[in-house]
């Protein structure tokens, strides 16, 4: 009987050992597949990041006018959303769009800085997402580009990721709500006259609250993202000769 039991544990022994070679064997082909798709992954975040990096440094170059003013605007633009708490893909993206739109204007060069600068305030003391900062950045853009302020941009798109935004404009004015708006109606409200003065009201508004906004979670995670987006761009820019091999072949 004691002999039968041995013989009976050695089998089921035997058994459960075939499964777990049969597991592991599993495992270690899964573990591949897991291995060689995080691979291309992380491949391929680098070479977006790579590219997008490189199409800013190229627009701020073009909207600038010179390679220096370029390099020196993205430096700007990368200590600027360090200091605040901002997303440095998002933040680049909307300075570009905007140099763009108030190039050869008054706004030109120290005015389009002013203007980042008051709605990036009022972006971090509000805690607005990267979206949501992009919308209102591309707010501004379109007011710029229209040369007039109009009611779409100030009352809708800005005034929904800007709460207040257009009794912060009627402040920076001089005006009450209902002056401003037959002012606004009436096509006077100039954008490159306007602009300046609304960027200063913000930093004026939203000063006070930039201390514990700019240590806030939402601004912290924003500088893990530029931290993270970075990183990848120095990767990407080390092999950048490999990586244009690869797409050229």
């Amino acid at each position: 009987g004691f002999s039968s039991g041995i013989k009976k544990a050695t089998a089921e022994t035997e058994t459960l050992n075939g499964t777990i070679n049969k597991t592991k064997s599993s495992i270690s082909g899964l573990g591949a597949v897991i291995g060689t798709v995080f691979t291309g992954y992380v491949v391929g975040e680098i070479v977006r990041t790579t590219a997008a990096m490189e199409g800013l440094r190229n627009q701020l170059n073009f909207v600038s006018g010179s390679a220096t003013q370029g390099g020196e605007d993205l430096d700007y633009i990368r200590g600027i959303s360090k200091e605040m708490g901002l997303d440095l893909q998002t933040s680049a993206k909307a300075f570009t769009s905007f140099s763009a739109a108030a190039r050869g204007t008054k706004l030109q060069g120290q005015g389009v800085k002013d203007v980042f600068e008051g709605v990036g305030m009022a972006s971090t003391v509000m805690h607005l997402s990267a979206e949501q900062s992009e919308g209102a950045f591309l707010a501004l853009t379109q007011m710029m580009s229209k040369g007039k302020v109009q009611a779409e941009e100030l009352r809708g798109q800005l005034g929904e990721r800007i709460p207040g935004a257009f009794q912060i404009a009627a402040r920076a004015m001089g005006m009450t709500t209902a002056e401003l708006d037959k002012f606004m109606q009436d096509g006077k409200l100039l954008s490159d006259e306007f602009l300046p003065k609304f960027a200063a009201q913000l930093k004026t508004e939203f000063a006070g609250g930039m201390d514990a906004a700019s240590e806030s979670v939402n601004a912290n995670l924003n500088r893990m993202n530029t931290a993270i987006f970075e990183l990848k761009s120095t990767i990407g820019e080390m092999f950048l000769p490999v990586i244009n091999a690869v797409i050229g072949a």
